[in-house]
C-alpha cells in the first residue's frame, strides 16, 4: 500500500502552545545572556581573556523569535487556553526583538572596536534586561487573566526618551560610534501625562519609529489642549500631510503591519489611531500616532473652555484629578501630595506670568504713588488698606507697606509672587480703583483680565494661602476645603493662561 501522503490532504493542524510559557522560555535565554555577558565585561576590565561569544547566541536567538512570530501570524502556532494573547504576544515579542537584535550588533561593534569600550557593554546589559522586563510584563499580565495592562498614568517624555535612544543605534550603525544614544530631547514641546498601558504604548512607539528610521528626533506634539487627543509624529511631516496607504502587490508592508498591530492592541486601552505621510514614491517619511488622552477631559471640566494650561500646570492639574479619582479622603496621603502639585504650579505661574510686569518701571512707578502717611516710615496710608481691606476680606494689610517698598526699589524677591504677598500685587498693580485717592496706571499686562478676574484672583491667592497654611501645619482646613482649593487653584491658572496666551 502507497502511504505517501496524498496530494489533496488537508495541510497538517497547527501546533498548540502557551504564549506565556514561549515568553518565559525567551526570558530565561536571554537572562543567560545577559549574566554571561555581565561576568565577561567584569572579567575583560581586569585583564582577563575568554573566547565566549554572544554574537552567535544571540542571532540564534533572533532566529527562533522571527520564527515565532512568523508562525503564530501563519497560525501554525496557536495558545491552546487564550488564543486572544496571540497577536498581543506578537506585539511585545517584536519588540524584543528589535532590543535583542540591537544588543547583537552593539556587541559585535564593541568586538570590532566600533563602539565606545566604556559605553557599549552597560547598553548591551541594558538592551537585554528591558527586553527581559517587557517579557515578564506579558506574562505578568497572562496570569492576571488580561492580555493587556490595567491603564495607568505613564510618562510618555521618558517612554520616547527610551526609544530614541535607542534607535539611535540603529541610525549610527556602519560607522564608528562615538556616543551612544539620542543627543537631543525625544519630544518637544513636553507632553503631558497619559493614562494608558504603558508597555503596550512602547511597542506602538517602537514600531512607528521603526517605519522611518532615518527620520530624525525630536518628536513633534500636535494638539494638546483640555479635552483634546494626543497627535505624536515623527519624520518630515505633520497629520495634515497624512494620505491612505497606498496598494501594493507585493502585500503589506511588513513594518506598517507591525505598527498597526500595536496600535490594534493598544486600542483595548483606550482608542488610538496611525496615520502616514508618504512621498513621491508611496514612501513614508513621517508616522502620526493619534492617543485619546481621557485624563484630559477631566481637566477640561476643571479649567475654562478653551483655556490650554502649560505643561506643568497641566500634569500638577491631571495629578490631582488622577489622585481625587481613587481617593475620596481629600486627607490622603497620596491626594495631598497631588494637591502640594498644584500649589507648586500656582506658583510658578504666577512668577511666570506677573514677574516680568512687576520688575518692570511702570510697576516702579505705580507703587510709588500709592498714598503714603506723613511719617518717617512713610506706611501706606491707612485709607487705602482700609478701602483694600473693604473690598477682599481677609487681605493682607500688614504685608502691603514691605510688597510695595519692594517693588517701588526693584527689590522684588520670589515669596512675593507667591500667596499671599502676591494679593497685594495684584490688587494694587492689577487694577485701577475708583475714588479721590487712585492707586495709578494699571501696571500688570493682563489685557485678558476683567476688574472682576482681578479681584477674583485676588480672593482665590488668598484662599490658597489659607489652605496651605494649615495643611504644613498638620490641621483640617475645615469642611468642604477641597471644593473650595479646586476653584480657587484651577480658576486662577485657567486665567494665568489665558492671560500668557494673549
Amino acid at each position: 500500500m502507497d502511504d505517501r501522503p496524498r496530494q489533496d490532504a488537508p495541510p497538517p493542524g497547527p501546533e498548540w502552545f502557551l504564549t506565556k510559557d514561549r515568553a518565559k522560555r525567551f526570558v530565561f535565554r536571554l537572562e543567560q545572556v545577559r549574566q554571561e555577558r555581565a561576568t565577561y565585561y567584569r572579567s575583560e576590565a581586569i585583564g582577563m581573556r575568554s573566547f565566549a561569544e554572544a554574537v552567535p547566541v544571540l542571532l540564534a536567538l533572533e532566529e527562533d523569535m522571527v520564527r515565532t512570530v512568523e508562525d503564530v501570524l501563519a497560525g501554525r502556532l496557536r495558545d491552546r487556553e487564550r488564543g486572544e494573547t496571540e497577536i498581543p504576544f506578537v506585539a511585545a515579542l517584536e519588540g524584543v526583538l528589535e532590543r535583542t537584535r540591537r544588543a547583537r550588533l552593539l556587541e559585535d561593534a564593541r568586538r570590532r572596536h566600533r563602539a565606545p569600550p566604556t559605553e557599549a557593554p552597560a547598553r548591551i546589559l541594558a538592551l537585554l534586561a528591558d527586553a527581559t522586563r517587557r517579557l515578564d510584563a506579558f506574562a505578568e499580565v497572562y496570569d492576571a487573566k488580561r492580555f493587556l495592562a490595567l491603564p495607568k498614568p505613564a510618562d510618555l517624555a521618558r517612554l520616547l526618551a527610551r526609544v530614541e535612544a535607542d534607535a539611535a543605534l540603529d541610525a549610527a550603525a556602519g560607522s564608528p560610534l562615538t556616543r551612544l544614544g539620542a543627543t537631543g530631547p525625544a519630544i518637544a514641546p513636553p507632553p503631558p501625562p497619559l493614562v494608558t498601558a504603558a508597555d503596550a504604548l512602547e511597542d506602538l512607539l517602537r514600531a512607528a519609529r521603526a517605519e522611518v528610521p532615518a527620520a530624525r528626533p525630536p518628536w513633534r506634539l500636535h494638539g494638546a489642549g483640555p479635552g483634546a487627543p494626543l497627535a505624536l509624529s515623527v519624520g518630515a511631516g505633520d497629520p495634515s500631510s497624512a494620505s491612505d496607504a497606498l496598494p501594493s502587490i507585493l502585500g503589506p508592508d511588513p513594518a506598517q503591519a507591525r505598527t498597526d498591530r500595536a496600535a490594534a492592541v493598544l486600542k483595548f486601552a483606550h482608542p488610538v489611531s496611525v496615520a502616514r505621510t508618504r512621498d513621491a514614491d508611496g514612501t513614508v517619511v513621517a508616522v502620526h500616532v493619534q492617543l485619546a488622552d481621557t485624563a484630559a477631559a477631566a481637566v477640561a471640566t476643571r479649567v475654562e473652555p478653551l483655556v490650554a494650561l502649560p505643561p506643568e500646570a497641566d500634569a500638577a492639574v491631571r495629578a490631582y484629578v488622577l489622585a481625587a479619582g481613587k481617593h475620596d479622603d481629600p486627607l490622603a496621603p497620596p491626594r495631598l501630595v497631588a494637591t502640594m502639585g498644584v500649589f507648586r504650579a500656582v506658583d510658578r505661574e504666577l512668577s511666570r506670568v506677573l514677574g516680568p510686569d512687576v520688575a518692570s518701571s511702570g510697576a516702579r512707578v505705580t507703587a510709588r504713588a500709592v498714598p503714603r502717611e506723613a511719617s518717617r516710615k512713610a506706611p501706606v496710608h491707612r485709607e487705602v488698606l482700609a478701602a483694600l481691606a473693604a473690598a477682599v476680606p481677609g487681605f493682607p494689610v500688614h504685608r502691603g507697606t514691605e510688597v510695595l517698598d519692594a517693588v517701588a526699589d526693584g527689590k522684588v524677591v520670589p515669596t512675593m509672587l507667591r500667596p499671599p504677598d502676591v494679593a497685594v500685587v495684584l490688587a494694587v498693580l492689577g487694577r485701577r480703583w475708583p475714588g479721590g485717592k487712585p492707586f495709578g496706571d494699571r501696571a500688570l499686562g493682563l489685557p485678558t483680565w476683567t476688574e472682576d478676574d482681578v479681584l477674583t484672583s485676588v480672593r482665590d491667592v488668598l484662599r490658597l494661602a489659607e489652605v496651605r497654611s494649615a495643611l504644613e501645619k498638620g490641621r483640617d482646613p475645615g469642611e468642604g476645603w477641597s471644593a473650595g482649593f479646586e476653584a480657587a487653584a484651577f480658576g486662577l491658572l485657567s486665567r494665568l493662561a489665558r492671560a500668557a496666551a494673549s
